[in-house]
């Protein structure tokens, strides 16, 4: 049996980076016709739909980082969030992989009515990555409402450092996703330089989208806002786009 295996899901980056690493392994996995295993205990079972991938079996030998084998048997290792991983992907695609579950849907309260939800992405940017990622600050959010002309009242800020609570969230585990499903079903997003906020993007139904231009940007900075979903998110340390895609990529189908 031909298998495909991502061992370290779940333990190598956090939940933005968690659904690039599967989605680039069940889109390849199916390109070669093999099985997908991922670890029994992933938190993605928890919070999406028809994820019915089999465990991890055996030890498979494990690839270089981000290297994309054109073979199977093997283990992979890395973000893959290069446009090579992303062509291979579209928006609906995304959209028919992962489903957020009815119940953690059915749970989430909007905060508001209508609210523009600005996420803040400081925490290890600051103890351990200031000289590799833009950390934006806080004044560059307020700056474009105020060009917007839109109601600063109408923020909702979503802060790693001071997340939002929810009982039945926390209770299961996934305490983040109330965070994630206030990005989501905000009426205007702002984004952060983050993964979390991105996905919050695409699989939201948003009015407006804006997102960071952070390009060569290492350090706090001001940073100005490009309108929809598709600023890279940009890794000074590898001199590359982690986020190298634009929008309409998505939109391939």
């Amino acid at each position: 049996m031909n298998i495909i295996q991502f061992s370290r899901l779940g333990t190598f980056g956090r939940f933005g980076n968690q659904i690039f690493q599967y989605l680039f392994a069940k889109i390849l996995s199916e390109k070669y016709n093999a099985t997908l295993e991922i670890p029994a205990d992933w938190i993605g079972r928890k919070i999406f739909e028809n994820i019915n991938d089999p465990p991890i079996s055996r030890k498979l030998p494990r690839t270089k980082e981000d290297d994309i084998p054109n073979y199977t048997n093997c283990d992979l290792y890395g973000y893959y969030q290069s446009n090579e991983c992303f062509n291979l992907l579209s928006k609906s695609l995304i959209k028919n992989k992962l489903k957020i579950k009815k119940n953690w849907l059915d749970a989430f309260i909007k905060p508001k009515d209508y609210y523009i939800a600005c996420h803040i992405r400081h925490g290890d940017y600051i103890s351990k990555h200031k000289d590799i990622f833009c950390i934006i600050y806080e004044d560059s959010y307020t700056q474009l409402i105020n060009k917007l002309n839109l109601n600063i009242d109408d923020i909702i800020w979503v802060r790693e450092e001071g997340p939002h609570k929810c009982e039945i969230f926390e209770e299961n585990g996934i305490g983040f996703l109330y965070d994630f499903l206030i990005l989501l079903y905000s009426d205007i997003l702002i984004r952060s330089n983050s993964t979390f906020s991105y996905w919050a993007g695409i699989f939201g139904e948003h009015k407006e989208i804006f997102s960071p231009i952070i390009l060569d940007k290492v350090g706090y900075n001001y940073v100005d806002f490009s309108p929809n979903n598709w600023e890279p998110i940009y890794d000074k340390k590898f001199h590359k786009n982690l986020i190298g895609i634009y929008d309409d990529m998505f939109i391939k189908d």
